[in-house]
């Protein structure tokens, strides 16, 4: 994800290094969206939160967010049919199930 996360994002001309990772940014904006807190709550675990709404306007300007969305539904999805195709032994058979392990036996 921390590679996909680079690559979508503008390319830009660094006068200086970064103080903080995308990856630690991307977290904050996550943990801001999902549990609704102002961007003032930030845990103090994360940048600053003036840097962290700043990246989001930048961001959400450039369609960066979207982006990340649309990506990491896709790796959901994609996860979830790895899942799905895989036996489930813990089931009960159906019927036409149960009669073909019964006459192939």
């Amino acid at each position: 994800m921390h590679n996909g996360l680079d690559e979508l994002l503008p390319k830009k001309k660094q006068t200086c290094p970064h103080k903080w990772s995308n990856r630690l940014l991307f977290d904050a904006m996550l943990y801001q969206l999902k549990n609704g807190c102002h961007w003032t709550d930030l845990p103090k675990d994360f940048p600053p939160y003036s840097t962290v709404y700043w990246y989001y306007k930048q961001w959400r300007a450039e369609g960066v967010i979207d982006k990340l969305m649309v990506r990491l539904h896709e790796s959901q999805r994609t996860q979830l049919k790895k899942r799905i195709h895989k036996p489930d032994y813990g089931r009960f058979p159906s019927g036409e199930e149960y009669l073909s392990r019964q006459s192939s036996e």
